[in-house]
């Protein structure tokens, strides 16, 4: 029998993926340039998801610009204020499957380039959240 400590674990258990984070000022435009996801108020910026439970910081300190939506400043305050999760609950937004759907749209290049199935593990965290449509 041999002793765990001689055991060499396997090189692919050891990998940790690194984050593809993604800077666009062109894609953070684009999306600034859509209705709010909410209310449809036609003045929003860019909002980005910071963190999703069970998965991680998405874009807390760096930002994913991958990971943005467009919102008018009275709901990006307020879900500031109540946190993202209840916020989306609250209005029944997923908010990975709508940026997926701003990603594949996008003007940006770089953006249009993520490897499918770049969002499927995020966006199983808020697939109960039903209303989800880019408008």
């Amino acid at each position: 029998m041999q002793n765990l400590q001689d055991q060499k674990p396997e090189k692919n258990n050891l990998q940790i993926p690194k984050a593809q984070i993604i800077k666009s000022e062109k894609h953070r435009r684009f999306v600034a340039s859509k209705s709010c996801v909410i209310c449809l108020n036609p003045y929003t910026q860019c909002c980005h998801i910071r963190s999703i439970p069970n998965y991680g910081n998405v874009g807390m300190s760096v930002r994913n610009d991958a990971f943005c939506i467009p919102m008018c400043v009275e709901h990006h305050l307020e879900q500031h204020k109540i946190g993202e999760y209840i916020f989306y609950s609250k209005y029944y937004i997923n908010p990975v499957y709508v940026s997926e759907q701003l990603c594949k749209i996008s003007p940006c290049k770089k953006i249009q380039g993520l490897k499918e199935g770049f969002f499927d593990e995020y966006r199983k965290y808020f697939k109960d959240n039903a209303k989800s449509d880019v408008r």
